[in-house]
């Protein structure tokens, strides 16, 4: 099921976030990147985008957060994580959907999502009809691949 997040499921977003990064992206950011991006998930840093009207949802089985998205801006995927056990099941598209239908009913002038991927995640957001919008680009010691969705 899909929900809007609760304050009180941000400290296990965050950790479920961080236990995705650490495992699966840590690896290819500097020291100054992994600074940058535990800063971006905290808890604290959740909630001040939650309040300052960021869409956040989360996917949970049961009682368990299984997925987060998060939504900057009128289009832009903040964040995108799906528990380790969960993947390839679904549950990443679902919350794409959510957020396409949720651009659709509040911003119906918005024509496409972007997202920076993490090199790991470049096939699963291509598969999903991203397309690179260039190579790459580095900032805060983060190097990611800007892409594109259109929304039909």
């Amino acid at each position: 099921m899909i929900d809007l997040i609760r304050h009180d499921e941000v400290e296990g977003a965050s950790n479920l976030i961080k236990s995705l990064f650490d495992e699966f992206i840590a690896e290819d950011y500097s020291a100054e990147g992994v600074e940058n991006f535990y800063e971006r998930i905290s808890e604290l840093s959740i909630l001040e985008r939650a309040q300052s009207g960021s869409f956040i949802s989360v996917y949970k089985k049961g009682n368990e957060i299984a997925g987060y998205i998060e939504l900057s801006g009128l289009n832009h995927i903040y964040l995108l994580f799906v528990k380790k056990d969960c993947q390839n099941t679904g549950i990443a598209r679902q919350l794409i959907n959510s957020v396409i239908i949720y651009i659709k009913d509040t911003s119906p002038e918005v024509k496409y999502i972007t997202v920076n991927s993490a090199y790991n995640s470049l096939g699963f957001y291509e598969k999903t009809g991203f397309k690179k919008m260039a190579d790459f680009q580095y900032k805060n010691g983060i190097t990611t691949f800007p892409m594109r969705l259109v929304i039909e």
